[in-house]
């Protein structure tokens, strides 16, 4: 539709306006709008103070899309059974980290401590070795390491009957016990750091839950069965 010169004047832009003032004349056709040089015409400026209430401005070219938030990958599983399986994997790992941190200071591993435990029970009885590897709650690859580091600390003793030369039993030091007396009033605190999150009656159906998942698994007369 042909619109008047001055309509066109009062309605249209200042870039049309200047065109139709150009031409002197009013052929009714909308023209493009400009093209800007990017790289001169980058961000829009104006005089300090005043608004610019033209609606074709550069501000697009300085706007940039917000990042949109990334999210973390779903673990996918083959079933339900895996799925429960790499959880209760995933949890030893989470909380054996805060396990290893709190032994650190100590100069033990978690199932050295594990080792100690046990001979203190014992004492002052001695256990032999073996009995003593298959008490441990985690199966240790080599049990004569795992005690050549704790004798070098003084924690234990090794003694071999003269009858029977081929069993090693082993004993608990002064030494060990009271490296245990120390780590006992923190023990508590350990304990917490890693499941004081969970109430008491969520830990006990936990405690149950796992009980029943390893049960077919342990040997008839563990205690762990």
């Amino acid at each position: 539709v042909v619109v008047g010169i001055d309509r066109m004047r009062r309605l249209s832009p200042r870039w049309i306006r200047s065109s139709v003032a150009a031409n002197g004349k009013n052929t009714g056709q909308l023209l493009a709008p400009p093209r800007l040089n990017t790289a001169k015409h980058f961000c829009h400026t104006r005089p300090h103070g005043k608004l610019d209430k033209c609606r074709y401005n550069n501000y697009r070219y300085c706007m940039t899309s917000p990042i949109p938030p990334t999210t973390p990958a779903v673990p996918k599983f083959d079933s339900l059974s895996q799925a429960a399986y790499l959880g209760l994997w995933r949890t030893y790992d989470r909380l054996r980290a805060v396990e290893d941190e709190f032994f650190r200071p100590f100069g033990l591993t978690p199932q050295q401590y594990n080792a100690l435990r046990l001979l203190r029970a014992a004492a002052p009885q001695r256990l032999p070795t073996l009995t003593l590897a298959g008490s441990l709650v985690s199966k240790a690859p080599d049990i004569t390491r795992l005690l050549d580091k704790l004798d070098t600390a003084g924690w234990i003793e090794r003694q071999r009957l003269a009858e029977n030369r081929r069993t090693v039993f082993v004993g608990i030091t002064a030494d060990g016990l009271k490296l245990l007396e120390q780590i006992d009033p923190r023990l508590e605190l350990l304990h917490g750091k890693q499941l004081g999150h969970m109430t008491p009656d969520q830990l006990r159906q936990l405690a149950e839950l796992l009980r029943l998942a390893r049960s077919p698994h342990e040997a008839i007369d563990s205690p762990w069965r």
